[in-house]
């Protein structure tokens, strides 16, 4: 490859403050999810006056067969068996009975059983128990969701600010650009595609909309050229970047990664062997691992401002 960088303007001195703003999730929301840990110590206990979230054992008589129950089980409030049978029952207690009149006609219920769901709160035995490393009070496990529902949040809103740091640094450094290293990385591009679709028995070249559905976001193997095409000078700068960056970083793509690539491939898409090393050319891996690079660091500064915590 003949293209090479002459200097690289670096992430993080492309000011990102008019595209992103630093991620505070809704305290409520970590309260919520602290919640969830109780839920295995969650108790039914013997109530004596029905209210509504309570779960009465009844017994109704009717005339209609629907309501004729000898032991039926309602949770009060959830409408999941007839709402207003279930209100009815507010303000029972066991043993009691009540005539209701409904739409549909008179039923006579019967509370036998109600009890009510105590819910206890969390207590630092029950963090220890999640068995999280180094996490072992309520208040750890506070920070530590504080922070998860941080990433969750920021790694939703990276793919704009992310789209325009690529342009924004491309835009600033500077490149020697090959057309002939341009159009080496269309043709890979497109022979991949093609084998993907020889492999199926599909010709590319004559493919139709629908055989392209799902794939790639294209009708026709022309719209496919054209995307390469367009997409071609941007993954050959993220190449060169991410080359330059990987020598920094003391990165290479090595064989075993490859190999285990390939393994993946077969497994995730039931191909064999031979189908997998052609749809994947070492070199194609090997560029793409490149990209990758590029692509990770430039995510890593975009997180970064995301969580930042100012502002």
């Amino acid at each position: 490859m003949r293209s090479y960088v002459l200097s690289i303007l670096e992430p993080d001195k492309v000011n990102l403050s008019a595209w992103i703003a630093p991620v505070f999730p809704d305290p409520e929301q970590v309260e919520a999810e602290l919640r969830r840990v109780v839920l295995p110590y969650v108790r039914w206990e013997p109530a004596e006056e029905a209210q509504a979230g309570d779960l009465a054992v009844c017994r109704t008589e009717s005339e209609l067969p629907r309501f004729q129950k000898n032991r039926l089980k309602l949770l009060i409030g959830s409408g999941m068996f007839h709402s207003e049978l279930e209100q009815a029952v507010i303000g029972m207690t066991p043993g009691n009975c009540r005539a209701v009149a409904l739409p549909e006609g008179e039923v006579l219920i019967t509370l036998l059983e109600l009890s009510r769901q105590k819910t206890p709160e969390p207590d630092d035995e029950m963090i220890h128990r999640l068995g999280l490393d180094g996490i072992d009070t309520v208040e750890a496990y506070r920070a530590y969701l504080f922070g998860k529902l941080r990433r969750d949040k920021a790694a939703e809103l990276l793919p704009e600010p992310l789209s325009r740091l690529i342009r924004e640094v491309i835009g600033g450094s500077e490149f020697v650009l090959c057309r002939e290293d341009w159009e080496s990385v269309v043709r890979m591009r497109i022979e991949r595609s093609r084998i993907l679709f020889r492999q199926e028995g599909i010709d590319m070249e004559r493919a139709k909309p629908e055989d392209f559905r799902g794939r790639i976001p294209v009708q026709s193997y022309y719209e496919l050229l054209a995307l390469e095409q367009s997409e071609a000078w941007q993954n050959l700068c993220l190449y060169l970047l991410g080359r330059n960056w990987a020598g920094i970083d003391g990165y290479v793509p090595e064989k075993t990664q490859y190999e285990e690539n390939i393994k993946n491939y077969c497994k995730t898409w039931h191909a064999s062997e031979e189908n997998a090393r052609e749809a994947n050319t070492w070199e194609a891996f090997v560029f793409s691992e490149y990209v990758s690079h590029a692509v990770n660091r430039l995510k890593k500064t975009v997180m970064e401002q995301l969580l930042r915590e100012d502002g």
